[in-house]
């Protein structure tokens, strides 16, 4: 096997085992209750609700985020399960499907800064690629990855997931990250999320995660890199193209 044929091979095992665990992380991040673990708790001796409210209230700014958006999607989730409890025909189906990914879509934006990412994504060819196509590939990367993720979100059970406590202070910082552990029936699986602060806005938002050793913005930049190479530099076809 070639050196390319191999790089290729490589690279889509990469990527099929990190859209694997991306789907399991969204889950655990957006379907479970988040637990620090000094306050992890068996069943029979449950986290009373007023320290879980104080524990939150002690959490750094990027963690209270987590949790709030986490309340939300579950909202989310559960008016759509819901709707489709009833026997929806195929096009009422589709149309309740897409109204969930818009949903979900306007509750994630606040908290994942789609475009950024996007623009990292396209990598060098960002700077070759017009403002354009520059807007029309973060909207494409958008709706592939809410869609792609909200799929998974409908597909799996409960998981468990425990978030880690920053080993610093973090205050005055404009990048910080924040681990956490998705805790699975067959094995547990690391993240960390890169956060960053706009300074302007003072909000946090995630710009990239890395899930199990596998970095997700390096993973799609080289999707993107790979996919230009095939169409010999168009950005078009590549947008036209682009799929998770």
């Amino acid at each position: 096997m070639s050196y390319y044929n191999l790089k290729k091979d490589y690279f889509m095992r990469s990527r099929r085992l990190f859209l694997s665990l991306s789907r399991l992380i969204v889950v655990g991040l957006f379907s479970t209750a988040i637990t620090w673990p000094a306050y992890c708790r068996s069943e029979e001796d449950p986290m009373p609700a007023s320290d879980a409210a104080a524990s939150e209230q002690n959490l750094p700014a990027p963690h209270q985020l987590v949790q709030s958006i986490t309340r939300q999607v579950l909202s989310d989730i559960e008016s759509y399960r819901n709707d489709v409890k009833t026997k929806l025909n195929d096009e009422d189906k589709k149309a309740r499907d897409k109204a969930f990914f818009a949903e979900l879509a306007k509750t994630l934006s606040p908290v994942i800064d789609f475009d950024y990412i996007a623009v990292q994504v396209m990598g060098q060819y960002r700077n070759a690629a017009t403002e354009a196509q520059r807007d029309r590939f973060k909207e494409a990367f958008k709706e592939g990855l809410v869609e792609t993720y909200g799929r998974g979100l409908l597909s799996y059970g409960n998981q468990k997931i425990v978030i880690f406590p920053p080993e610093e202070d973090i205050s005055g910082q404009n990048r910080v990250t924040v681990t956490q552990e998705i805790q699975g029936e067959d094995a547990n699986y690391p993240l960390v999320y890169s956060m960053g602060l706009n300074r302007k806005t003072d909000e946090w938002k995630v710009i990239n995660v890395i899930i199990n050793g596998i970095n997700l913005g390096s993973t799609f930049r080289n999707q993107f890199a790979q996919a230009a190479q095939k169409f010999q530099g168009d950005i078009d076809l590549v947008i036209d193209q682009w799929a998770f």
